[in-house]
């Protein structure tokens, strides 16, 4: 089994997104599954993003700590598509992203849902 650190090129707006994957042929159709990877992987198609293999690691914490050394110095960066340093992002951040999507797009803000107690 190969862990790659990858990085994925948007051609059409210069974007780009580092990330990890576990795989038996690095030279696969995996792109990403980040949340703003697969956005933009279904707003442009999968013909307009290009994966470069960066670096085959021994075991995965090897490979997310490549990744967080990799994304830490272009997190901030207005081409990134990282959300965070590493792999596993919490829930919050998303919703977060999301509400910040929302605003900017003039929209109200999702309401939560409640969850009704079984009777």
């Amino acid at each position: 089994m190969f862990q790659t650190v990858y990085r994925t090129d948007c051609l059409l707006n210069g974007t780009f997104y580092i990330g990890i994957h576990s795989t038996k042929d690095p030279n696969d159709s995996y792109l990403g599954s980040g949340y703003k990877i697969k956005r933009s992987i279904k707003l442009y198609g999968r013909a307009q993003h290009v994966k470069t293999i960066l670096a085959i690691a021994a075991t995965r914490r090897e490979a997310l700590a490549m990744e967080k050394k990799l994304v830490a110095p272009v997190l901030r960066h207005p081409l990134c598509l990282n959300l965070i340093e590493g792999g596993k992002i919490p829930y919050r951040v998303i919703r977060k992203f999301r509400a910040k999507r929302r605003a900017e797009q003039g929209l109200a803000p999702l309401k939560r849902r409640r969850r009704r107690k079984a009777v």
